[in-house]
């Protein structure tokens, strides 16, 4: 009879459930005020989050959102004018264990139309993500291969595990500027931010984060309708009480809501943001096992990218007023892609993108928005996603204009995860009787049966079965090494 004493460690990791995505729709009508024309035309509706409540409830996750649409249009008297109204968007999604748990919300599309000339309805797609997380000890894997004789070979091998999962909500108020160069502004459009060079300094507890945050302003000037873009600086500190010395961390900064105050007519805005920083700590163990009986599957930084061409003025193209902006000699003068946010599913991530022209017809600039989707295939779990769109560019044609980009996908990865707990082997020299190891690795010796080996161990058949993937019909085998589970 031979057998190998082990000692396993514990650790509290968090590991990902599915996602739940529900989605977010409503519908609201609005007169027109007395104060503005009648509606000929609707030009464009750009629709930002103004406002986001996110609660938990044992499993259940509640958000209440505000929409804010800010419609433009082409009077009867022929001037161009905006109108403003409110969406509210309720959501809950159930499923998430001991609320931890990251939640993100996404406007999708908007249709805005004109029953008659003196009402505007509008209608706003979204999505609100929950993703939940669950916190365990990690055991020792359960299945061992047979093994003929003592020849063990043993390596040393670090295994990554999640050891915490935060997610913290903030908000703050910029001031943004035109510059002197700019038209002033006769009326915001709309307004978008997303956060780039995200960057973290871990020490025990705590995580200072620091990133840019980018925002661009869409708004009506005397010469047609003209984009700003503005970037400042951005930090917060979380508090981790899981992490430890030699951990790392992956954080996730995103931007769920915007609120814009005009602060001196046409030059000067106050900009209240509000969003979420998602803070993964991932913890390293280094340990030694067995060659093939053992494996460990690490969190890995992911990267994909994929290009994206999109030809405007096509007939797949629906976009009336760019089209007639080409026929009366207008010209594509800028172009632009924000990534508006994931879709989850079927073992994919898909990514939607807003290409964005900027057409000159003359009179004037025209926004033209158009939806462009990229695919990315996942072998596993993909936590805090991020989309960066880069290498923008576009060439004129008699049709319209070519837009091309790079769509890069990042994350950390996670495939199944399971870590080797395996701190001491040893396989010679007296064994103390004061001293029992939590774990022994055993040879069947021959002619023994599972009944003679529970009870020489005092271990109940149920988690000797349970630890060696065994079925009560499954008949002993020779020379198996298996794995006894003790206390």
């Amino acid at each position: 009879m031979t057998e190998l004493f082990m000692e396993k460690a514990e650790f509290n990791c968090c590991f990902p459930g599915t996602a739940v995505c529900v989605p977010l729709e409503n519908t609201v009508e609005c007169i027109v005020p007395d104060a503005l024309p009648d509606v000929l035309e609707i030009l464009r509706c750009v629709c930002t989050v103004t406002e986001c409540a996110k609660s938990a409830d044992g499993d259940r996750v509640r958000v209440n959102a505000t929409a804010e649409a800010c419609v433009l249009y082409r009077s009867e008297e022929g001037t161009r004018e905006v109108l403003r109204l409110s969406v509210p968007m309720q959501a809950q999604a159930e499923g998430c264990a001991d609320g931890r748990y990251t939640a993100e919300i996404c406007l999708r599309r908007t249709e805005c139309t004109a029953p008659n000339s003196r009402k505007v309805s509008v209608r706003i797609f979204g999505e609100l993500c929950v993703r939940p997380f669950r916190q365990e000890m990690v055991v020792l894997p359960v299945a061992v291969p047979g093994t003929e004789g003592m020849e063990l070979d043993i390596r040393e091998v670090s295994g990554a595990c999640i050891r915490d999962i935060t997610q913290r909500e903030f908000s703050f108020t910029e001031e943004l500027e035109l510059s002197a160069s700019a038209p002033e502004a006769t009326a915001v459009l709309g307004i978008s931010a997303a956060a780039r060079d995200v960057d973290c300094r871990l020490i025990p507890g705590t995580a200072v984060v620091k990133a840019v945050i980018d925002y661009r302003l869409w708004y009506l000037a005397a010469g047609g309708v003209r984009d700003a873009l503005f970037s400042m600086p951005f930090s917060q500190i979380l508090e981790l009480p899981a992490a430890e010395d030699g951990d790392n961390a992956r954080i996730s900064v995103s931007v769920s809501a915007l609120s814009l105050r005009e602060e001196e007519a046409g030059r000067i805005w106050s900009v209240t943001v509000s969003g979420s920083v998602h803070a993964a700590v991932f913890g390293t163990c280094s340990v030694g096992v067995i060659t093939d009986a053992y494996s460990t599957c690490d969190a890995v930084t992911a990267e994909r990218g994929t290009c994206c061409l999109w030809k405007a003025g096509e007939s797949a193209v629906r976009e009336r007023e760019f089209r007639e902006a080409l026929e009366c000699g207008g010209r594509v003068v800028s172009a632009a892609a924000e990534p508006l946010g994931i879709l989850r599913g079927d073992g994919k991530l898909t990514a939607e993108i807003a290409v964005i022209l900027l057409a000159d017809n003359g009179e004037g600039t025209v926004p033209v928005t158009h939806r462009v989707s990229a695919e990315f295939p996942m072998e596993g779990e993909l936590l805090f996603p991020e989309i960066a769109v880069t290498e923008v560019t576009f060439v004129p044609t008699s049709a319209g204009a070519e837009v091309r980009g790079r769509i890069c996908l990042h994350g950390t990865e996670v495939c199944e995860q399971q870590v080797p707990a395996v701190v001491k082997l040893c396989s010679e020299g007296p064994r103390a009787e004061e001293h029992i190891p939590s774990v022994t690795l055993r040879r069947v010796a021959a002619g023994e049966r599972y009944f003679d080996i529970c009870r020489a161990y005092s271990a109940p058949r149920s988690e000797l079965f349970a630890a060696n993937g065994l079925e009560p019909s499954d008949r002993v085998e020779e020379a198996r090494m298996l794995i006894i589970p003790r206390k």
